[in-house]
This record gives structure tokens, sequence and C-alpha cells, in this order.
């Protein structure tokens, strides 16, 4: 009986065998970018810069790493929100966002624009307008605010989330 055994065994092991050495070679590791490349898909994360006066995460460079070579998409999670890049009704304040955009450049990334419309992260000038001022007043703002930033990013940003939730005289943002 013991010798059945051991035939037994060995024969589970020169089965074991065939099957691992008839398999086929286990890719290369790749990664989530390759991936979504071999199927023409977009992969992407949503990044932040400076823009409420944090550090940079774009300058740890384990983040950065990791960012631009897993991902071949990049949206700005709040850079490109009014409060950051309009702070004021005559300003724009485009760092931050520049910096994602550059970004995204140095690491052949795509750019979605988010957002040039929302109730949440506009400026206080926004909110205060937006509860006297006319539909005329507030269209010819909107107008502007979307015209200079889609300008500013015009060939760098292939698509912009345009309206998201505005409501600005509910006193929301």
């Amino acid at each position: 009986m013991r010798r059945l055994e051991r035939l037994n065994l060995l024969m589970k092991y020169v089965l074991l065998f065939l099957l691992i050495a008839s398999a086929p070679l286990l890719p290369a590791q790749t990664t989530l970018r390759d991936a979504a490349a071999q199927r023409s898909l977009l992969i992407g994360a949503a990044a932040d810069a400076d823009e409420f006066g944090a550090p940079n995460r774009l300058d740890e460079p384990a983040y950065a790493a990791t960012l631009g070579s897993q991902y071949n998409l990049l949206e700005p999670e709040n850079a490109m929100k009014w409060d950051p890049i309009h702070p004021a009704l005559m300003t724009y304040s485009f760092g931050p966002p520049d910096k994602l955009v550059a970004f995204a450049a140095k690491y052949n990334m795509r750019v979605r624009g988010h957002n040039l419309a929302w109730y949440a992260y506009n400026p206080a000038w926004l909110t205060t307008m937006a509860a006297t001022a006319t539909p005329d007043a507030m269209s010819a703002v909107l107008k502007d605010h979307i015209t200079t930033v889609v300008s500013h990013y015009k060939g760098q940003v292939f698509a912009w989330d345009v309206n998201q939730r505005s409501d600005f005289r509910l006193g929301h943002g």
C-alpha cells in the first residue's frame, strides 16, 4: 500500500509539473495605464495642486511617480473650480491649475477640466452678487468666466465638466 501511495504522490507532482511547464508565461507586470491603453480606455485620477495653500503633492516623488505612471488622465479636483481660479470679479488665478496641466503634459496625460460651474466652491463675491444681480448680469459673469478659463486652457484640456448643479440663488457655496 505504501508503494501505491508513493506512486500516486509522484504522479501528482508530475502532473503539477506538466501543468506549470505548459502554462503560458505570465505577462510582465503592467500598469493600470498600459492595461487601459490596450483597450483604448482612459483611466484617471483627480489631483490637487496647492490651490488652498497646502503643500503641493505633485512635489512628492512617490505620489508623482504613481500618478504619472499609473494614469493617462488627470482631472483637477478643486483647482479649476470658481473659488480658487476666479477669486475676485476681475481676478483669475491660474497658478495651481497650470501646475496640474504641466504635470499632465510631462507625463503624457490627458486633462479633463473640472469644472466650470458648480453649486459649491464659489467665491463669496459671486454668491453675494447672485443674491441681487439680474439674470443678464449673472449671464455676463458666467460667460466671461467660461470664456476666460476655456480660452486659457485651449488645446490643453480635452473635455470639461461644464455645469454641475449650479444654483447661486439658494445660498449654496
